[in-house]
């Protein structure tokens, strides 16, 4: 790796993106803190293909975010402000 852009995403249910998660398929999960929510990103980094977490689910701002691939459909995400560690 040398460091060149490889591409820009923009969308605006993200806002003040801060945690990044790579999946085994190569998806990209990235939290919205101040807009709460979690979005998933094709592998080239261009078209959104969902948004996993949203102001709907009560949450507070993600900060983090994985996936466990040995547990199905396993999102895990921290919250800030909060100790807890949030399994979708």
């Amino acid at each position: 790796m040398d460091g060149t852009l490889i591409s820009t995403f923009t969308d605006t249910q993200l806002q003040r993106p801060y945690g990044v998660h790579v999946t085994p398929a190569g998806q990209v999960l990235v939290c919205g803190s101040s807009s709460k929510t979690v979005i998933q990103v094709d592998r080239e980094g261009r078209k959104k293909l969902a948004t996993l977490l949203s102001q709907k689910n009560g949450e507070g701002d993600p900060m983090t975010v994985c996936v466990n691939k040995n547990i199905e459909f396993s999102l895990n995400y921290t919250i800030i402000n909060s100790s807890l560690c949030n399994r979708f």
